[in-house]
């Protein structure tokens, strides 16, 4: 679905403006890791507020996307995404997925937050895929070295395992890892 949308909006982009398929919220600043490779973390700016997020979906420009990524710093860290998941399944109709991007370092409100955006899902009668991608670098104390946050790696197993454990009947639920790949962990990785 995606690559036709992808070959579709750039044939037609040539001919008159087009409305965006996909689009990036990146909804905090804030991070609870510690990243080799980041500063965001080190970031003072303040969350955008939520309703700047809504006022951007229900514009009509916003009415065709089809991917959705909520990124950060750490999307777990904000408390008040769920209208933004309203917002998004009350004006997107062509919704194909929402990506969860994370670090897991908060597992118990990770899952939390993938458990309420499918009950939002079902409730609606809405078959767009959950993401859920999870930050992993390597293998134990290498991932927390990279990551600057000990213990991370098992946050991230407990996690995980939660999350498969929760949804593993549940086809429209994804867990994806995601890599920064870095002389630190190109070795281990494979």
């Amino acid at each position: 679905m995606t690559l036709f949308h992808t070959t579709a909006h750039g044939l037609l982009s040539k001919f008159s403006p087009v409305k965006p398929f996909g689009a990036v919220f990146m909804v905090t600043h804030r991070c609870n890791a510690r990243c080799a490779m980041c500063n965001l973390w080190q970031s003072d700016e303040k969350d955008t507020p939520i309703e700047v997020f809504l006022e951007l979906v229900k514009n009509p420009l916003f009415s065709n996307l089809v991917n959705v990524a909520i990124t950060g710093g750490e999307l777990t860290l904000r408390t008040d995404l769920e209208p933004l998941f309203h917002a998004l399944l009350e004006n997107c109709p062509k919704l194909a997925s929402i990506n969860l991007s994370s670090n897991a370092f908060l597992p118990d409100r990770l899952v939390e937050l993938v458990d309420g955006l499918d009950r939002l899902r079902r409730e609606k009668g809405s078959e767009f895929k959950i993401i859920v991608q999870i930050s992993l670098d390597g293998p134990g104390q290498i991932h927390d070295t990279i990551r600057g946050v000990p213990g991370g790696f098992e946050k991230v197993e407990s996690a995980v395992a939660r999350l498969k454990e929760r949804f593993k009947d549940n086809s429209q639920v994804e867990i994806h890892h995601l890599c920064v790949l870095q002389p630190s962990n190109i070795d281990s990785l494979g």
